[in-house]
């Protein structure tokens, strides 16, 4: 993607999922929603309506306990805000909606490749609820647009890049 800061962003995206290990790590029977395929809205809505809790909520405040840079406790605060239309976008600046963006696709992805079956990207198209089927892209197109990051699509459709992606994704099995 040709981003200035490809460090800080997969550090972003790796910490995003801090308030998911704190978590699993005081409730470990909830594991099985990340096992069993639950997407993340079905994981957010679950954990909230049985323990109270939003793991963005939580990684924010951990990030703010050990006092991490205050990018990284905005990343995590506002990690799943792409799930919805981003009514509280209004409070970041544009860098920061397309990078929260970029790692929320990123991180979706993965859970693609890690727990929904994903081996081969050749097929699609563009990042899409249509061509993922599910929710959690439901939005993808309108944040693509809103984030200057339409040439991801065109990215995704390019050969090369395909084929370097699932030798990552035939190398993780």
């Amino acid at each position: 993607m040709n981003e200035d800061n490809p460090a800080e962003l997969s550090t972003h995206c790796l910490l995003s999922y801090l308030g998911d290990l704190a978590v699993l790590s005081y409730k470990p029977s909830i594991a099985g929603f990340y096992l069993d395929d639950y997407s993340l809205f079905e994981r957010t809505k679950v954990f909230q309506n049985t323990i109270g809790i939003n793991t963005a909520v939580v990684g924010k405040h951990l990030a703010q306990q050990w006092q991490l840079p205050e990018s990284i406790e905005v990343a995590i605060d506002y990690s799943i805000l792409p799930l919805v239309n981003g009514a509280v976008e209004k409070e970041l600046a544009s860098e920061q909606q397309r990078q929260i963006f970029l790692c929320y696709l990123s991180c979706r992805l993965g859970d693609l490749v890690a727990f929904g079956g994903l081996r081969d990207i050749s097929t699609l198209n563009e990042l899409s609820f249509e061509a993922l089927g599910g929710v959690e892209f439901y939005y993808a197109q309108e944040q693509i647009t809103k984030t200057s990051l339409s040439h991801i699509n065109s990215l995704f459709k390019d050969a090369a890049f395909r084929k370097k992606i699932n030798k990552v994704i035939e190398q993780t099995y």
